[in-house]
């Protein structure tokens, strides 16, 4: 872990009304449901959103640009959103799970939806969405009782051939999967019970002044360290917070990203095409580049 090198100097913390961020924004969307799950087209450079909001039982899907933050669909909502949910995105369509009404975890179809335009170009009922490889999608069908996954054409859901085995497919879903986290890194998570929460948490007392709780999530990209981190607050406000640092340990900015908070959270940042995003109150993302 690189932050050891940073704990044995660098500067002593300033009071944080004199921190002066070093970051520059290069964009914020605002949604208007909460973020449920988010995944990316590595190759085309977009972030899909599933925003779920449980209290109207709705669900609304976006797409947009990682470097310029255009939004390329907005604010898609399905007929029956409450039954769909985000399976990937690939060659200009998002695909959605559809689920039974009765059981949620059930699997009932697959539809895709184009990015550009928000149009369903293909629905097959009978199969669930398994998994992608670079030339192919992989769906499983539902009224057969077999493993066998059977190969779907990306732009009419057409079958491809004949049935894979699961043992067949694997190791090119695996080898495809392992491609795409190269450009998308997410922070490992370290409750407060693991071996590296102290050493995390003296360098953020170090850094910002801050005692910590609960849990720290860090990640390192060539060009940074990103901590989240529970402050310990003297009004006892649960809050959790993001720390941007540089390589050799200088803090560059923080940023808060809810307050009040119940729980403990989960990816609530990542770095995907050289840009920082973060999750701010649940509905909007924040991007940074350096």
């Amino acid at each position: 872990m690189f932050l050891n090198l940073c704990l044995h100097g660098g500067e002593e913390y300033l009071p944080e009304e004199k921190l002066t961020s070093n970051l520059s924004q290069a964009y914020t969307l605002n949604l208007n449901q909460p973020v449920w799950q988010i995944r990316f087209d590595a190759e085309a450079g977009l972030i899909a959103v599933e925003c779920r909001d449980a209290e109207v039982l709705q669900v609304s899907y976006w797409v947009f640009e990682a470097a310029t933050g255009a939004v390329l669909l907005h604010n898609y909502t399905p007929t029956n959103s409450w039954w769909a949910s985000l399976a990937d995105i690939k060659a200009g369509l998002l695909f959605l799970h559809q689920m039974g009404a009765k059981e949620i975890s059930k699997p009932a179809g697959l539809v895709a939806v184009g990015v550009a335009d928000g149009k369903i170009k293909w629905q097959r009922s009978e199969v669930s969405f398994y998994g992608l490889t670079q030339n192919g999608l992989f769906a499983r069908p539902l009224t057969e009782e077999t493993t066998a996954l059977i190969g779907l054409n990306f732009e009419t859901g057409s079958t491809t051939g004949r049935a894979f085995s699961l043992h067949e497919i694997t190791g090119r879903l695996e080898n495809f999967q392992a491609e795409r986290l190269k450009q998308m890194q997410v922070p490992a998570h370290y409750p407060v019970n693991n071996n590296n929460f102290e050493d995390l948490s003296r360098f953020i007392f170090l850094k910002t002044g801050l005692a910590t709780e609960k849990a720290i999530d860090y990640l390192e990209t060539q060009v940074s360290l990103i901590i989240g981190f529970y402050p310990v607050l003297p009004n006892h406000e649960k809050t959790y917070r993001v720390a941007v640092f540089n390589r050799q340990g200088v803090l560059l900015g923080q940023e808060e990203l809810g307050k009040n908070l119940t729980g403990m959270g989960t990816d609530n940042f990542f770095y995907f095409r050289e840009k920082l995003f973060l999750i701010k109150n649940k509905k909007s993302l924040l991007a940074f580049g350096f």
